[in-house]
């Protein structure tokens, strides 16, 4: 899960990328290795891109793969090396250290394999990557795991996670005026692992990326909600079901296996909305790919039975930034900005 995933950030370590083939998150890898078992033979070619320390790339030369081409910009691709010569696998592996883009093989693949996104694959330039490693190394034949990513999207109730966000700029200690940083910061599009009891409304299905047919990074959808019980109601929970070929899956929603390794993402709004169970919240939700990052849009209409609106935000994650000065955290790109809020003290729902 690294990788093309944060292309001018390098920030995982040893101890990131043993969390995620850790044997509490089996359901990650046992999904991505039946998917291997079931398309390699003797004569398969397999291209790793974003292989980080190599892991699935080692199961795959493990499993038989002819050969395997396992790409990665990190430095972690050291470990990769060291565990294929320690397993008898170097002459089957070739490591390549760079950005997939730039890279040129000596032959097709039958098989691409990568796990380079984060809460969500709508993450820098991933869908990018994936869709010209499809288009220059992929025999026509040939398959992508995942297959595909079914994208879902909820009401959250979470009173104090979002104090995390407003209650510094609303009650300083010296009673100033940061009504803009406020609005900034409810701007913010973050990843925060949520749980089941800060749902306050159905999933829903707002887009599908097909990894086979990645024809543009742009994604929107028009989502409408009626509560699943009154109260107060604090943004949108963002998340993926990953899909494999033969029917293999996992999720990172909340309370799921994968929701440590990934988290969720959380668009708050620009004020909670104590919610009736027969109002109706619309919202319009696009990410937009520019200049290599996701702006992130969500436009929230709420409205009661009477069909009188009671709420309305527009909100961008556009407004985050700050106009020729870059972004106030440089450290990941705009769309899935790390919390450091733990969700099991936050999330707790009064």
């Amino acid at each position: 899960m690294s990788a093309d995933a944060k292309l001018t950030n390098q920030n995982y370590n040893l101890f990131d990328y043993g969390g995620m083939i850790n044997a509490k998150n089996m359901v990650r890898t046992e999904a991505f290795t039946t998917a291997l078992k079931n398309c390699i033979t003797p004569e398969t070619v397999v291209l790793d891109v974003g292989t980080g320390t190599g892991y699935f790339a080692l199961v795959a030369a493990k499993l038989g793969a002819r050969h395997v081409y396992a790409i990665e910009p990190n430095p972690a691709i050291q470990i990769g090396r060291e565990a294929a010569a320690d397993n008898g696998l170097a002459d089957r592996i070739t490591f390549i250290q760079g950005m997939s883009n730039n890279v040129k093989l000596p032959e097709k693949v039958d098989v691409i394999i990568s796990d380079i996104g984060g809460a969500l694959p709508l993450c820098g330039p991933l869908i990018g990557s994936l869709a010209d490693a499809r288009e220059r190394f992929l025999k026509p034949d040939g398959i992508m795991l995942p297959e595909r990513d079914s994208l879902c999207a909820a009401l959250v109730r979470a009173p104090g996670i979002y104090d995390s966000y407003t209650a510094p700029w609303d009650d300083n200690p010296a009673g100033l005026d940061f009504h803009r940083a406020r609005q900034r910061v409810t701007s913010l599009v973050r990843k925060q692992p949520f749980q089941k009891k800060n749902l306050a409304s159905s999933l829903q299905e707002w887009a599908s990326v097909d990894y086979g047919q990645l024809n543009s990074p742009h994604y929107d959808s028009e989502l409408n909600w009626t509560p699943t019980q009154a109260g107060p109601a604090h943004g949108l929970a963002l998340w993926f079901d990953r899909i494999f070929p033969g029917g293999q899956q996992f999720s990172n929603a909340p309370d799921e296996i994968g929701n440590p390794i990934y988290g969720n993402l959380y668009l708050p709004w620009s004020e909670p909305v104590d919610l009736a169970e027969d109002d109706t919240v619309t919202v319009k939700l696009r990410a937009s790919f520019v200049d290599g990052n996701y702006i992130w849009s969500w436009q929230t209409s709420v409205r009661t039975d009477q069909d009188v609106e009671k709420s309305r935000f527009s909100q961008s994650s556009f407004l985050s930034q700050f106009k020729g000065a870059g972004r106030l955290d440089n450290a990941a790109p705009v769309g899935e900005q790390e919390s450091t809020q733990p969700a099991d003290e936050l999330a707790a729902v009064a």
